[in-house]
């Protein structure tokens, strides 16, 4: 199995699953505007490798990192899945997993391709 081909399951398998998941309507005060705003976002935000690990166990079979993703309310968090490193995003909320291409509107720069190439570099 090649790399582009597991990467395709594997994000339409997590594609999938977000969708699912936004079915259910959850509560969340991440993004509100009492919630957040007074500050830095570390100031109120924070999710530890070990949460990442939790939340995804049944998803990747490694957590590498955990880091605030560009893209405001969301880790950036590098996983190891069937051999393969690869970012997904986990929301503030710790509810929704978001897997696929996250793209900058104004360069169309595809953030997702940006680190999937950092983070498979051979030396």
């Amino acid at each position: 199995m090649t790399i582009h081909s597991y990467l395709k399951g594997f994000l339409v398998a997590c594609t999938a699953l977000a969708a699912v998941a936004m079915v259910r309507a959850y509560p969340t005060t991440a993004m509100q505007i009492d919630g957040c705003g007074a500050g830095a976002c570390k100031d109120c935000h924070s999710l530890t490798e070990d949460e990442a690990k939790g939340l995804l166990k049944d998803f990747v079979d490694e957590v590498k990192s955990v880091k605030f993703a560009e893209v405001g309310g969301l880790w950036e968090v590098d996983v190891v899945a069937n051999g393969n490193r690869v970012p997904v995003f986990i929301d503030f909320s710790k509810q929704f997993l978001l897997s696929g291409q996250v793209i900058r509107i104004a360069t169309r720069e595809n953030i997702t391709q940006k680190r999937l190439l950092e983070m498979n570099t051979v030396d």
